[in-house]
């Protein structure tokens, strides 16, 4: 499932059986990322409603992310058809339906609607499915499901976390088993069979470790201070668009080097306040919220009349979520507000929020950098001192 140009993929599908009612619906960004909504429906409908249900929620959704050009998946023939003007529709049950579809589609400036079978709609039926089989009691919001890909087992992942508890640089267990055929003290014996399967996929070359290629190139296991230097000097020769974390962690991979945490390092912004700023724009905007993408500069801005959490939670989701996926974490000082509407923003993300004085001090330079640059850009641009927010997607 893949996106082309500016347009935007809606697949929906729902589900009414046994008196159990629910509606999924799969966003697909031009850029890839995949928004999965679910709902409960706590009355009755029939089959043909449940996907009419499902069809209007997801493309309100579509227009409340900003989705101008719509392609609208179903695998419902009959409103696929219906809303296709191939079908006319004959029952009075689904007229209302059919009519607030048919306003929601004058209000993109292209909408499409394909039919798919069933096979091909997976992922919205499973959400439907979901939604209508779970009991929830009533007033509860159901965090939505977050479905992570690991590409290595279990025990990979412990060793990058046991690098933060001693010290050590993760392969440590690694390196002492291959050259002198010892375990950790205390561990067990399935800790030992765990070990030795890891060890199999490096080998010590010198007096450095490499991580096994199918392709031939091994990979250089560096520590994380190395690491850190890595990502920093990779990114810096980086022109052009935006890179998600997963296309810098391949870059650093294509360039032989190798550590666990790798694409989650990748993927971390800063986040800063600009003002109040006097006097204020002419529209009364006296704020701007910048995010920068630590590794590769990449800066996202607005600007607000006044900046609430509301404001925060709709900047993570619009600004960056929906265009450059899921960050691992945001680092920030006390100028942004991570509560209310805005911490269930990231918790239903599962971004992580670290402080940025016990954490990492150098990414507010990044920002600090970033707000000096905007400043004086649109310090020397804008006609007058109240124009400034028209100037501001200029500056970037």
């Amino acid at each position: 499932m893949t996106t082309t140009n500016d347009v935007w993929l809606l697949y929906f599908d729902g589900v009414a059986n046994q008196k159990r009612f629910g509606i999924g619906i799969l966003l697909i960004s031009p850029e890839g990322s995949h928004i999965p909504l679910a709902f409960k429906l706590n009355f009755e409908v029939t089959n043909n409603q449940s996907e009419y249900e499902a069809c209007i929620v997801g493309m309100e959704a579509a227009l409340e992310i900003g989705a101008k050009r719509l392609e609208v998946i179903g695998d419902s023939n009959l409103v696929v058809s219906q809303a296709n003007g191939d079908w006319k529709v004959k029952e009075d049950k689904l007229k209302p339906y059919h009519k607030d579809l048919d306003d929601l589609i004058h209000r993109f400036q292209v909408v499409t609607f394909t039919h798919v079978p069933r096979l091909n709609n997976r992922f919205a039926d499973a959400l439907a499915t979901l939604a209508s089989m779970v009991e929830i009691p009533n007033g509860v919001k159901l965090r939505p499901i977050m479905i992570e890909q690991r590409d290595k087992p279990v025990y990979e992942y412990n060793m990058a976390i046991d690098e933060l508890d001693d010290g050590l640089p993760w392969y440590h267990d690694i390196w002492n088993f291959i050259e002198k055929d010892e375990y950790p003290t205390g561990s067990d014996k399935k800790d030992q069979i765990a070990l030795r399967k890891l060890a199999s996929h490096y080998i010590i070359c010198g007096d450095r470790l490499y991580r096994r290629s199918h392709l031939g190139m091994h990979k250089l296991c560096v520590n994380g201070k190395k690491a850190t230097r890595i990502m920093e000097e990779v990114h810096n020769g980086v022109c052009g668009p935006h890179m998600n974390g997963t296309i810098l962690a391949k870059k650093i991979l294509r360039q032989g080097y190798y550590w666990f945490t790798m694409e989650t390092e990748c993927i971390e912004y800063g986040i800063d306040v600009i003002g109040k700023i006097t006097p204020a724009a002419s529209n009364g905007n006296k704020f701007i919220l910048v995010a920068i993408d630590y590794f590769t500069k990449w800066v996202e801005t607005a600007s607000y009349t006044t900046l609430t959490v509301v404001q925060v939670a709709h900047f993570i989701k619009q600004n960056i979520v929906y265009w450059y996926g899921v960050p691992h974490a945001f680092v920030s000082d006390n100028g942004v507000r991570f509560k209310g509407r805005a911490a269930e923003v990231l918790e239903d993300f599962g971004i992580q929020v670290h402080k940025l004085t016990v954490y990492r001090p150098q990414t507010n330079g990044a920002v600090e950098a970033a707000n000096k640059i905007i400043k004086s850009i649109l310090e020397t641009t804008m006609q007058s001192a109240k124009n400034w927010h028209e100037q501001l997607p200029l500056a970037l």
